[in-house]
This record gives structure tokens, C-alpha cells and sequence, in this order.
């Protein structure tokens, strides 16, 4: 145990600090009016993406599997969220006067 948890937290917790910018962004859904799109996104990560990747991962490499998935959860549900909150910033951008 002394040898296995510092490097399966170091693993968990790779990309925990992405999960705030996808908690907001989520937010930024809701706030324009989009609540359906902001639902996904605020269960993708927990839902959507992990558990497949839990089940998947599981099967294929063990307990490492089981403990790289949050990050590949965490990596898939940021990319996902980023190019969704791109397009909506490019869709709310007001046109410069010249």
C-alpha cells in the first residue's frame, strides 16, 4: 500500500485541476439559456465518460485501468467542454463598429 497509493493518486488526480473550467463552462450554458447542453456537460465527466471507461479499462488492465480512467474522464470531458464553449464565445461576440 505504501508503494501503490502515492502513484495511484498522482494518476486520479492528474487532470483534477481541469474539472473547475468544466463546471464553469457548464454554467456559462445555463446562463445563456442553453439548459439542456449544460446538463450533458455537467454529467460527462461523472457519467458519461467514466463509467464506460471504468468498465472498459477495468477489463483490459486491472486496477491501473480502474485508476487511469478519471484522468482520460477528465481529459475527454475538458476537450469536449472547451470546443463547446469556444463556438458559444464565437456565437456571442458582437460585431466591432468601424
Amino acid at each position: 500500500m505504501l508503494y501503490f497509493t502515492p502513484w495511484a493518486m498522482r494518476i486520479a488526480l492528474l487532470l483534477l485541476p481541469v474539472n473547475g473550467f468544466q463546471i464553469v463552462s457548464a454554467n456559462v450554458f445555463v446562463v445563456t439559456g442553453r439548459p439542456k447542453i449544460a446538463i450533458i456537460l455537467s454529467m460527462l465527466r461523472q457519467c458519461i465518460v467514466l463509467i464506460p471507461c471504468m468498465l472498459l479499462f477495468g477489463m483490459l488492465w486491472g486496477l491501473s485501468g480502474v485508476i487511469t480512467s478519471a484522468p482520460v474522464a477528465d481529459g475527454f470531458s475538458f476537450v469536449l467542454t472547451g470546443g463547446m464553449i469556444y463556438f458559444e464565445m464565437r456565437k456571442l461576440r458582437v460585431p466591432r463598429s468601424s
